[in-house]
């Protein structure tokens, strides 16, 4: 199975300048192990909400909060904004798994081993950095489905003898709105191309005049 991450190509601090951010794939074109399957508005949407990540980070720690002297006055805030941070990322990995699910890829949360704290407290941890991507075999395509015609429905016309004199076209009032309503599906299907000219008129004339279908 063929794998990438989206992610910084480097390390990102909190003096990183947002326009000096550069990921490991290109925003302007969908990467290689993804053409064919995924379309670029869907990729471009997934790299903007990756890199909108880190520009949130940045955007949240100011450099006083790491100086050594400082770090315990900030270190509750520091950890209010990691817990958010990771819970936006988790966010994030559920909704893009979602959107690449149906194109039969896998999205998962990238990690790498950061250092975390200072001096005797430093520790290496799993820190995500991104989205990993999994690609799997291409799902199945399905063949393209035909529009069908509405049924018709043959509404009884009344006879000379037992009904008076009513013309042959004579539809009761309460037949009225479902004769309606399926001129109205079958003139949307003729529009869109759906059916012929010939399947329109011939389905037309059974829905006014039926009994007469081979008018």
């Amino acid at each position: 199975m063929s794998s990438f991450d989206l992610k910084p190509q480097s390390h990102i601090g909190i003096t990183t300048v947002p326009e000096n951010i550069v990921m490991t794939v290109p925003r302007n074109h969908v990467p290689v192990l993804l053409e064919g399957r995924v379309p670029l508005h869907v990729w471009m949407d997934t790299y903007d909400k990756v890199l909108e990540r880190y520009l949130e980070i940045t955007g949240a720690i100011s450099p006083a909060m790491l100086i050594p002297c400082f770090v315990c006055c900030f270190f509750p805030k520091l950890v209010s904004i990691a817990r958010d941070s990771q819970n936006a990322w988790l966010r994030l990995v559920k909704e893009q798994a979602e959107v690449y699910r149906k194109y039969g890829i896998q999205v998962t949360l990238a990690k790498e081993l950061s250092s975390f704290g200072a001096g005797s407290d430093r520790d290496m941890q799993n820190a995500t950095v991104g989205l990993h991507f999994d690609i799997g075999r291409a799902p199945a395509m399905q063949e393209p489905t035909r529009a069908t015609m509405p049924v018709v429905t043959a509404i009884p016309v009344a006879s000379r003898a037992n009904k008076g004199h009513l013309p042959s076209t004579f539809i009761p009032p309460s037949q009225q709105v479902d004769i309606t309503s399926q001129l109205t599906q079958l003139a949307g299907l003729h529009k869109d191309g759906a059916i012929t000219d010939a399947e329109y008129q011939q389905a037309k004339r059974q829905l006014l005049n039926p009994g007469r279908e081979n008018y």
